[in-house]
């Protein structure tokens, strides 16, 4: 009986179609498995975008719920916005030269007048700049006379527009006739004349000879008349007056 083909085939060719065969089972095999991770990994996204996606859609549910607690708590505007007319804007208004100057340049071109009356050379309204001073009224009035009592003033005060500067006259003592002969009776010993008695006196009143009281009860007994120069209220002129009319006990 005569044998086929395939049987005297050669051992070596059937050994390498059995190795052919096995290794493209292992390739298909490692394409299942490509394929299968590639679609495990598409389904774990899809998964993801889906949860992600339900994760926005909650959110935006609870804003709007939260937008309509607001808008029943508080309720829509009823009227809308008024509407606004775009129009060129009005041009400022410009004032006229001479308001536009500095406040100072103003004052300074409005001199002042002041009226100056008393122990003055001419009692008159003199025009002075502003900025002027009572000596510089004084000096515009033409200076006071010998018997202004400038004490009484100050010089340095600014003055103002329609003001009245009255300058005084300083009290002059009249000379007191000399008796002939001393008069002790008549003086008023200061270190004990009662309150009423120094009231007798000139221009000593009740709060003058009170305070000739306190003083002489506060520093002892007057040594001389002249101590009462010391005591409040009472000045060169006053003491001038009294003078010739007090007399210190011993």
């Amino acid at each position: 009986m005569a044998l086929s083909d395939d049987a005297h085939a050669d051992p070596d060719r059937m050994s390498l179609s059995a190795v052919e065969k096995a290794r493209r089972a292992r390739v298909e095999a490692l394409l299942r498995i490509h394929a299968q991770a590639r679609a495990d990994a598409y389904a774990d996204a899809l998964a993801r975008a889906r949860r992600r996606l339900r994760g926005y859609v909650a959110a935006l549910v609870l804003l709007s719920f939260g937008v309509g607690i607001v808008i029943g708590a508080y309720g829509l505007p009823a009227d809308p916005l008024p509407q606004v007319a775009c129009t060129a804007p009005t041009p400022a208004y410009e004032p006229p030269a001479f308001a536009r100057l500095p406040m100072d340049d103003v004052q300074a071109s409005w001199p002042l007048r002041v009226y100056v009356s008393g122990a003055v050379a001419r009692t008159q309204v003199v025009t002075v700049p502003v900025g002027s001073r009572v000596a510089d009224v004084l000096e515009a009035a033409g200076g006071p006379r010998p018997e202004a009592d400038l004490e009484a003033l100050n010089l340095a005060a600014a003055v103002a527009d329609g003001q009245h500067v009255i300058v005084p006259t300083r009290m002059v003592a009249s000379p007191v006739p000399q008796a002939t002969a001393p008069l002790p009776a008549v003086l008023i010993d200061l270190n004990t004349a009662s309150a009423a008695e120094l009231e007798g006196l000139p221009y000593i009143g009740a709060s003058r000879a009170a305070e000739i009281v306190a003083y002489r009860e506060a520093h002892g007994p007057f040594h001389k008349p002249e101590d009462l120069l010391a005591v409040p209220g009472i000045g060169p002129t006053i003491y001038a007056r009294i003078e010739p009319l007090v007399t210190v006990g011993p």
